[in-house]
């Protein structure tokens, strides 16, 4: 099967995503738990022009933010290419104070990470 797969070792287990755009291309991307999986027979052009588009999304409030080592991997169905890799690093955000009251709303409480 041609096509490429994105890996990294999850750290945030349920909230670590990779995402692609493949739109207008025959291209199928698939994640699962750190691996993202491209595969479709496609022009080399169309192929970067979507590995251009490829995210990361982290939902988890307070992050381990160790850097995210991307493996990338090519294949052309009977050869593994060498890989490259990408690294991603996260840095801390200072969230703003989110404003929490009981069920009655008459007693409010200010929360801040």
């Amino acid at each position: 099967t041609v096509g490429l797969n994105v890996s990294f070792t999850v750290l945030d287990a349920g909230n670590e995503f990779l995402a692609i755009n493949t739109s207008g291309t025959n291209i199928v991307a698939v994640y699962e738990a750190g691996l993202l999986e491209l595969t479709g027979v496609e022009t080399k052009e169309n192929y970067a022009a979507v590995i251009a588009t490829l995210t990361y999304d982290n939902t988890k409030d307070e992050p381990n933010f160790a850097d995210r080592v991307l493996e990338f991997l090519l294949t052309d169905g009977k050869n593994v290419s060498i890989p490259v890799y990408s690294v991603i690093s996260l840095q801390p955000v200072n969230d703003a104070p989110r404003l929490n009251s009981t069920l009655n709303n008459t007693v409010f409480g200010f929360e801040e990470d």
